[in-house]
């Protein structure tokens, strides 16, 4: 898949994403941008493989197929 493909699968799952989740999203990304982290490739596709991982752990929720964890549960995986 392209890169625009990708980006515009992620904009749209985000999109579609209930409220409390985005807050959630959010809080995340927000962690992120403070860690510091070196320019490894193999790190930036752990990155990635955690974002696919995740979109589809939410896709699943939404279908009904996945339990949603609550944001106490969230935050203890961090």
């Amino acid at each position: 898949m392209e890169a625009i493909d990708l980006r515009q699968n992620l904009i749209t799952t985000i999109n579609t994403l209930p409220s409390d989740m985005l807050e959630e999203l959010n809080k995340f990304i927000s962690f992120l941008e403070y860690k510091n982290t070196s320019n490894s490739k193999n790190l930036k596709e752990e990155v990635l493989n955690n974002l696919r991982t995740s979109a589809k752990e939410m896709q699943m929720i939404k279908e009904g197929k996945l339990k949603a964890k609550n944001a106490n549960e969230f935050l203890d995986e961090l």
